[in-house]
């Protein structure tokens, strides 16, 4: 489920120690999600460093309709915001140092830092970063049940992957046909040879059963002679 809420339902939210966990953007903005929004790198760089828990704050903005219940634009955090903004390595690493569970984090609509680095077809360095901090991420699915690779475009440099995803799927797909068709004429024989089975059990019951009539007519014939030789 996306983060869908309306202004009342959100507030300024506050740790035990009075640390600031999330805030309104349009009235009270960190001063780190300021410097990643006016794309200023090196206060991004200064700011985590010098007060890294900036980077764990949430940001959120909401509509500002005249009539009607306002509702939630975005709400993300300053990792998904550098990504947006296409942060040079050198930032995103400070923003990810500074708060390292960001990219487990995701945003409004469901999406995980490294959903928004495919996006916007960011360098391999910073996908690296993202996936070795989460490796797991490249398999969760957003809000629209789209993993990061489904966020690849056409036009990125990395639509190879989605060709080769697609091959991938056409030969599983393929390859379970194969697998199936396989079991199926596997349980042919396997029912087959259950069926022959059945008959020499049948064959060998009757041929017993001959035996055993055959034994008693020789002793019958035997305990006769023996009556007669008396």
């Amino acid at each position: 489920m996306g983060f869908v809420k309306t202004l009342s339902s959100i507030v300024t939210k506050k740790k035990k120690n009075g640390a600031v966990l999330e805030v309104n953007f349009d009235t009270n903005p960190a001063a780190l999600m300021t410097a990643i929004v006016e794309c200023d790198w090196e206060t991004v760089i200064k700011v985590c460093q010098d007060d890294p828990d900036q980077a764990k704050i949430w940001h959120h903005r909401f509509t500002t309709l005249e009539t009607g219940p306002e509702t939630l634009l975005w709400r993300n955090l300053p990792i998904h915001a550098a990504l947006m903004y296409n942060a040079p390595i050198t930032a995103l690493m400070a923003v990810q140092s500074a708060y390292p569970a960001g990219v487990r984090n995701m945003d409004d609509k469901g999406r995980l830092p490294i959903h928004l680095a495919f996006g916007v077809d960011a360098d391999d360095e910073i996908l690296s970063l993202l996936a070795l901090e989460y490796p797991d991420s490249l398999t969760v699915t957003d809000d629209n049940q789209k993993t990061p690779f489904d966020y690849i475009s056409a036009s990125s440099k990395r639509s190879w992957i989605k060709e080769l995803q697609s091959s991938f799927l056409v030969l599983n797909t393929d390859r379970l046909g194969t697998d199936i068709t396989t079991l199926e004429e596997t349980m042919v024989e396997l029912k087959g040879t259950i069926h022959d089975y059945d008959a020499i059990l049948t064959r060998s019951s009757e041929s017993i059963e001959t035996d055993f009539d055959q034994f008693h007519g020789t002793v019958r014939v035997t305990e006769k002679f023996r009556v007669v030789s008396q």
